[in-house]
């Protein structure tokens, strides 16, 4: 016995137009039972010609003898064939459509990482620089950004309630200020402050008090 569906696609648009002798109906049956396509196929068969039956019973007859014609099976499993094929088409161009959905957004996902990673540049941290004195301990680390310089300042033996100017010194000798705090009594300060001066282009960090009185300075080449 033939194991291609081809050959059961026949004996199926038969069946559901004729009653099948015993031994063909029972092996239409037992390969509808194992084969998932052939038995959706089977079904479309089964409404197809109950719809066409419902159609010759309601066409008005031109004479008292004259029928409309009933269809062979090769005519409705062309019919059924076709319809399938028209079907598996268009989910073809469902699965690619989706597909290309897919790839464009992962391809904006990509460029927004791009973007955000170029907008974003790596913060490179340079060790640690001591600003200390007799009176003061502390120290800074500079982040590299866009717009200038970040700088993390930490230390303690500041007055308490004095105001600090922070400073990068370029080379002509301008100070570029990088923000203000107040010490505080027995407690060790932390602070983040900017300056518009890249790190490369300064030579010196420092910090005065509000009256231009120089605390501390220190070279950073």
């Amino acid at each position: 016995m033939p194991d291609n569906c081809e050959h059961w696609h026949g004996l199926i648009a038969e069946r559901a137009l004729n009653p099948l002798d015993h031994a063909t109906e029972a092996a239409v049956a037992a390969h509808l039972g194992t084969c998932a396509e052939c038995h959706i196929l089977a079904d479309e068969f089964a409404a197809t010609a109950a719809a066409l039956a419902v159609t010759q019973r309601e066409r008005p007859r031109l004479t008292s003898t004259a029928s409309a014609p009933v269809p062979s099976p090769e005519y409705l499993h062309s019919q059924i064939s076709a319809r399938l094929a028209a079907e598996h088409r268009h989910q073809r161009q469902r699965n690619l459509s989706a597909g290309l959905v897919a790839t464009a957004a992962a391809a904006l996902i990509t460029v927004f990482v791009v973007n955000m990673a170029t907008s974003n540049p790596t913060q490179t941290a340079a060790p640690k620089i001591a600003l200390s004195t007799d009176t003061i301990d502390g120290g800074v680390d500079f982040e590299n950004r866009p717009w200038g310089t970040q700088i993390h300042l930490e230390g303690e033996g500041f007055a308490p309630g004095q105001q600090y100017n922070v400073w990068l010194e370029q080379a002509d000798g301008a100070h570029i200020p990088a923000g203000t705090f107040t010490g505080v009594a027995n407690k060790r300060i932390k602070v983040t402050l900017a300056s518009a001066l890249p790190q490369s282009q300064a030579v010196a960090i420092g910090i005065s008090r509000s009256d231009g009185a120089l605390i501390v300075r220190t070279p950073l080449t």
